[in-house]
């Protein structure tokens, strides 16, 4: 899968769909059924044909929370009251790229007669230009591209999020819009490659890249973007940790120690004051 594509849905780019839903986007579930939009949604909220929802952006709102929480169940209950916000309750995680290449989420909704199951695409929004430039993306995309990084922290080992990780971290290596630094004391903080079979060096690297993006300046405070880059390897870890505990790392579990004891900043300062050349650390506009 090419990086045009999985950057893509990483923004929250999509193009919309003019045909209608053959079977009114029923769910497969024959225990369930979606509220008085459903007709309105193509797909049927398998895995194979997940709802085409948007997930909002560049003004366009979103509309899978509301979609979700207008959920009918098969005894006509709405469990999750209607109320948009609770459609993030629902919410369970991605599971890497659907049919379209977007990424899907799955939804998981209390019915009475048992949990039911939704799969949504919610790249498909109109009105967004998925014509990117990708050494130019506006903050927006890029703000998005940051929470998507988050993501990924918290799913280690599936084989299409390894396969999206690796082209996130194909683009930050290459664009001219982001740059980032690691300096051999942080890089010292982690195992070496051949130490674990997880790219912890590649995780840090990404998690700069959203911590640079978040901070939003062009030469933003590096304590804090060290601090912030490291506590998302310790999310990836503890990731790690749940599916496999045995692969345990004794510089990993300091670095887990000092997150859970508030001391990650003192680390990120300490190792920030041995890093000299940040000049080339930041985030770069072309346009506003």
């Amino acid at each position: 899968m090419g990086l045009a594509l999985l950057t893509l849905s990483a923004l929250g780019c999509g193009a919309s769909r003019s045909a209608a839903s053959s079977n009114g986007g029923r769910s497969t579930n024959r225990d369930a059924r979606a509220g008085s939009t459903a007709g309105q949604v193509e797909g049927d909220g398998s895995e194979a044909s997940p709802f085409l929802l948007c997930l909002g952006g560049d003004g366009v709102p979103r509309t899978d929370y509301a979609f979700i929480a207008n959920w009918r169940c098969s005894d006509g209950r709405a469990p999750l009251g209607r109320v948009a916000e609770r459609g993030t309750e629902a919410r369970l995680g991605n599971v890497g790229a659907g049919p379209d290449g977007h990424v899907v989420d799955l939804y998981e909704i209390p019915c009475s007669s048992g949990p039911v199951r939704v799969y949504v695409d919610g790249y498909h929004c109109p009105g967004i230009d998925i014509t990117l430039d990708m050494q130019n993306l506006s903050r927006t995309q890029l703000a998005n591209f940051a929470r998507t990084i988050r993501t990924l922290h918290r799913e280690p080992s599936s084989q299409r999020g390894f396969q999206f990780r690796r082209e996130l971290l194909s683009w930050v290596l290459d664009t001219q819009q982001l740059s980032v630094v690691i300096c051999t004391a942080v890089a010292a903080l982690l195992p070496a490659g051949d130490e674990s079979s997880h790219p912890y060096m590649g995780e840090l690297m990404l998690s700069y890249a959203a911590a640079i993006i978040e901070d939003g300046r062009p030469q933003p405070d590096p304590v804090t973007t060290t601090e912030m880059a490291l506590a998302g390897v310790v999310v990836y870890y503890e990731a790690v940790m749940e599916q496999d505990p045995s692969a345990t790392n004794p510089l990993l579990e300091t670095l887990r120690s000092a997150a859970q004891g508030g001391r990650l900043r003192a680390i990120a300062e300490q190792t920030a004051s041995q890093c000299a050349d940040w000049s080339r650390f930041g985030l770069h506009f072309v346009r506003p």
